[in-house]
Protein backbone atom coordinates (compact mmCIF):
# COMPACT_ATOMS: atom_id res chain seq x y z
CA UNK A 1 0.00 0.00 0.00
CA UNK A 2 2.87 2.55 -0.05
CA UNK A 3 2.23 4.34 -3.01
CA UNK A 4 -1.49 4.83 -1.94
CA UNK A 5 -0.41 6.40 1.30
CA UNK A 6 -1.91 9.67 0.34
CA UNK A 7 -5.18 7.96 -0.68
CA UNK A 8 -5.20 5.63 2.72
CA UNK A 9 -5.29 8.98 4.53
CA UNK A 10 -7.71 10.99 2.80
CA UNK A 11 -10.24 7.60 3.29
CA UNK A 12 -9.58 7.13 6.88
CA UNK A 13 -10.05 10.97 7.24
CA UNK A 14 -13.26 11.19 5.53
CA UNK A 15 -14.38 7.52 7.44
CA UNK A 16 -13.60 9.52 10.54
CA UNK A 17 -15.81 12.56 9.56
CA UNK A 18 -18.81 10.51 9.25
CA UNK A 19 -18.36 9.11 13.01
CA UNK A 20 -17.94 12.12 14.12
CA UNK A 21 -14.16 12.00 14.41
CA UNK A 22 -10.72 13.97 14.22
CA UNK A 23 -7.29 11.78 13.48
CA UNK A 24 -4.45 13.98 13.68
CA UNK A 25 -1.43 12.86 11.45
CA UNK A 26 -0.47 10.97 14.07
CA UNK A 27 -2.99 8.17 14.54
CA UNK A 28 -3.35 8.40 10.66
CA UNK A 29 0.16 7.45 10.53
CA UNK A 30 -0.74 4.33 13.20
CA UNK A 31 -2.96 3.07 10.95
CA UNK A 32 -0.93 3.20 7.96
CA UNK A 33 2.01 1.66 9.63
CA UNK A 34 -0.02 -1.28 10.42
CA UNK A 35 -2.01 -1.75 6.93
CA UNK A 36 0.69 -1.05 5.15
CA UNK A 37 1.47 -4.73 4.36
CA UNK A 38 -1.94 -4.93 3.09
CA UNK A 39 -3.20 -4.40 -0.71
CA UNK A 40 -4.67 -0.88 -0.70
CA UNK A 41 -7.77 -2.23 -2.45
CA UNK A 42 -8.75 -4.75 0.12
CA UNK A 43 -7.80 -2.22 2.49
CA UNK A 44 -10.32 0.34 0.81
CA UNK A 45 -13.01 -2.60 0.48
CA UNK A 46 -12.55 -3.39 4.16
CA UNK A 47 -13.60 0.52 4.68
CA UNK A 48 -16.67 0.57 2.54
CA UNK A 49 -17.51 -2.80 4.25
CA UNK A 50 -17.26 -1.24 7.86
CA UNK A 51 -18.87 2.12 7.14
CA UNK A 52 -21.79 0.05 6.19
CA UNK A 53 -21.81 -2.31 9.23
CA UNK A 54 -20.31 -0.92 11.97
CA UNK A 55 -21.76 1.69 14.37
CA UNK A 56 -18.50 2.96 15.82
CA UNK A 57 -15.26 3.92 14.53
CA UNK A 58 -13.18 1.21 13.23
CA UNK A 59 -9.77 0.31 14.84
CA UNK A 60 -7.04 -1.65 12.68
CA UNK A 61 -8.21 -4.71 14.37
CA UNK A 62 -11.10 -4.52 12.83
CA UNK A 63 -10.32 -3.44 9.76
CA UNK A 64 -7.22 -6.74 9.27
CA UNK A 65 -10.55 -8.74 10.57
CA UNK A 66 -12.32 -8.08 7.31
CA UNK A 67 -8.84 -8.43 5.02
CA UNK A 68 -8.02 -11.69 6.09
CA UNK A 69 -11.42 -13.17 6.27
CA UNK A 70 -11.38 -12.62 2.65
CA UNK A 71 -13.95 -15.89 2.21
CA UNK A 72 -16.72 -13.70 4.25
CA UNK A 73 -20.06 -12.31 1.99
CA UNK A 74 -19.21 -9.30 1.88
CA UNK A 75 -16.30 -9.05 0.66
CA UNK A 76 -17.03 -11.68 -2.20
CA UNK A 77 -20.16 -9.65 -2.68
CA UNK A 78 -18.07 -6.62 -3.32
CA UNK A 79 -14.97 -8.57 -5.32
CA UNK A 80 -18.07 -9.68 -7.58
CA UNK A 81 -19.41 -6.25 -7.77
CA UNK A 82 -15.78 -5.07 -9.03
CA UNK A 83 -15.55 -7.88 -11.63
CA UNK A 84 -19.27 -7.08 -12.76
CA UNK A 85 -18.28 -3.40 -13.36
CA UNK A 86 -14.80 -4.25 -15.21
CA UNK A 87 -16.88 -6.73 -17.44
CA UNK A 88 -18.78 -3.66 -17.87
CA UNK A 89 -16.12 -1.04 -19.09
CA UNK A 90 -13.58 -3.63 -20.90
CA UNK A 91 -16.32 -6.13 -22.69
CA UNK A 92 -19.42 -4.06 -23.24
CA UNK A 93 -22.83 -4.75 -24.41
CA UNK A 94 -22.66 -5.91 -27.99
CA UNK A 95 -20.40 -8.97 -26.74
CA UNK A 96 -22.48 -11.82 -24.88
CA UNK A 97 -20.53 -12.75 -21.79
CA UNK A 98 -20.03 -15.70 -19.60
CA UNK A 99 -18.43 -15.09 -15.68
CA UNK A 100 -16.74 -17.41 -13.53
CA UNK A 101 -18.99 -16.58 -10.83
CA UNK A 102 -22.84 -17.98 -11.35
CA UNK A 103 -24.51 -15.36 -9.04
CA UNK A 104 -23.11 -12.48 -11.34
CA UNK A 105 -25.37 -14.42 -14.05
CA UNK A 106 -28.24 -14.19 -11.58
CA UNK A 107 -28.81 -10.55 -10.10
CA UNK A 108 -27.99 -8.87 -14.03
CA UNK A 109 -30.88 -11.11 -15.27
CA UNK A 110 -32.89 -9.35 -12.17
CA UNK A 111 -31.75 -6.29 -13.65
CA UNK A 112 -32.92 -6.51 -17.20
CA UNK A 113 -30.15 -8.68 -18.50
CA UNK A 114 -26.44 -7.70 -19.45
CA UNK A 115 -27.20 -4.62 -22.20
CA UNK A 116 -28.86 -3.21 -19.58
CA UNK A 117 -26.48 -3.15 -17.05
CA UNK A 118 -23.97 -2.27 -19.60
CA UNK A 119 -26.28 0.84 -20.28
CA UNK A 120 -25.84 2.42 -16.53
CA UNK A 121 -23.35 5.36 -16.72
CA UNK A 122 -20.52 5.42 -13.86
CA UNK A 123 -22.25 7.40 -11.67
CA UNK A 124 -25.43 5.40 -11.84
CA UNK A 125 -23.29 2.53 -10.54
CA UNK A 126 -22.06 4.21 -7.49
CA UNK A 127 -24.35 6.55 -6.63
CA UNK A 128 -28.14 4.71 -7.13
CA UNK A 129 -29.50 1.73 -5.64
CA UNK A 130 -27.67 -0.86 -8.18
CA UNK A 131 -24.64 -1.66 -5.80
CA UNK A 132 -26.43 -1.47 -2.36
CA UNK A 133 -28.58 -4.15 -4.19
CA UNK A 134 -26.34 -6.08 -5.99
CA UNK A 135 -24.66 -6.68 -2.26
CA UNK A 136 -27.85 -7.54 -0.67
CA UNK A 137 -28.89 -9.50 -3.52
CA UNK A 138 -25.30 -11.70 -4.02
CA UNK A 139 -25.77 -12.27 -0.09
CA UNK A 140 -28.94 -14.06 -0.43
CA UNK A 141 -28.10 -16.09 -3.16
CA UNK A 142 -24.88 -17.68 -1.95
CA UNK A 143 -27.48 -18.55 1.12
CA UNK A 144 -29.82 -19.93 -1.68
CA UNK A 145 -28.06 -22.62 -3.42
CA UNK A 146 -31.71 -23.73 -5.14
CA UNK A 147 -31.42 -20.28 -7.57
CA UNK A 148 -31.41 -21.03 -11.53
CA UNK A 149 -29.55 -18.62 -13.69
CA UNK A 150 -28.81 -18.42 -17.59
CA UNK A 151 -25.94 -20.27 -18.77
CA UNK A 152 -24.72 -16.76 -20.19
CA UNK A 153 -25.85 -13.35 -20.73
CA UNK A 154 -26.21 -12.57 -23.89
CA UNK A 155 -24.93 -9.40 -25.90
CA UNK A 156 -26.72 -7.06 -28.05
CA UNK A 157 -25.33 -8.75 -31.66
CA UNK A 158 -26.81 -12.39 -30.46
CA UNK A 159 -30.27 -11.03 -28.77
CA UNK A 160 -30.73 -8.94 -32.24
CA UNK A 161 -29.75 -11.77 -34.25
CA UNK A 162 -31.57 -15.06 -32.88
CA UNK A 163 -34.54 -12.41 -33.09
CA UNK A 164 -34.20 -12.57 -36.54
CA UNK A 165 -33.03 -16.65 -36.78
CA UNK A 166 -29.51 -15.67 -37.84
CA UNK A 167 -28.03 -18.30 -35.20
CA UNK A 168 -24.99 -19.09 -37.51
CA UNK A 169 -23.97 -15.28 -37.40
CA UNK A 170 -23.81 -15.06 -32.89
CA UNK A 171 -20.55 -14.82 -32.13
CA UNK A 172 -19.26 -17.29 -29.27
CA UNK A 173 -19.54 -15.63 -25.65
CA UNK A 174 -16.25 -14.35 -23.73
CA UNK A 175 -15.23 -16.27 -20.66
CA UNK A 176 -14.35 -13.70 -18.49
CA UNK A 177 -12.77 -14.78 -14.85
CA UNK A 178 -11.32 -18.44 -13.81
CA UNK A 179 -12.00 -20.69 -16.89
CA UNK A 180 -11.27 -23.37 -14.49
CA UNK A 181 -14.20 -22.21 -12.09
CA UNK A 182 -16.76 -21.47 -15.42
CA UNK A 183 -15.94 -25.36 -16.61
CA UNK A 184 -17.12 -26.59 -13.16
CA UNK A 185 -20.12 -24.69 -12.33
CA UNK A 186 -21.17 -24.76 -16.10
CA UNK A 187 -21.04 -28.90 -15.99
CA UNK A 188 -22.92 -28.60 -12.71
CA UNK A 189 -25.54 -26.29 -14.31
CA UNK A 190 -26.18 -28.07 -17.68
CA UNK A 191 -26.56 -31.63 -15.34
CA UNK A 192 -29.11 -30.13 -13.19
CA UNK A 193 -30.79 -29.06 -16.60
CA UNK A 194 -30.53 -32.72 -17.77
CA UNK A 195 -31.85 -34.69 -14.43
CA UNK A 196 -34.79 -31.66 -14.53
CA UNK A 197 -35.91 -32.79 -18.49
CA UNK A 198 -35.11 -36.85 -17.48
CA UNK A 199 -37.84 -36.31 -14.35
CA UNK A 200 -40.39 -34.36 -16.93
CA UNK A 201 -40.02 -37.15 -19.83
CA UNK A 202 -39.64 -39.79 -17.60
CA UNK A 203 -36.76 -41.30 -19.42
CA UNK A 204 -33.05 -42.20 -18.30
CA UNK A 205 -31.08 -39.96 -20.16
CA UNK A 206 -31.70 -36.75 -21.82
CA UNK A 207 -28.39 -35.27 -23.41
CA UNK A 208 -28.32 -31.03 -22.78
CA UNK A 209 -29.24 -29.68 -25.67
CA UNK A 210 -28.07 -25.98 -24.64
CA UNK A 211 -25.79 -23.70 -27.25
CA UNK A 212 -22.96 -22.12 -25.34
Amino acid sequence: MLQHKKEFASSLASMAEMYNRHLSKTSILLYYEALKQYEYKDVNKALNILVRESSFMPVVADIVKIIENRQSPDILAEQAYDKLIRAKREIGAYTSIIFDDPIIHRIVEQHGGWPAVCAMSKEEEQFTAFKKNFIQEYKAFMQDKNYSFPLKLAGIHEINNSAMAFDSYIPKAVLFGDIKKITQWQKKEKLKHTKSRTRVAGQSDIPFQGKL
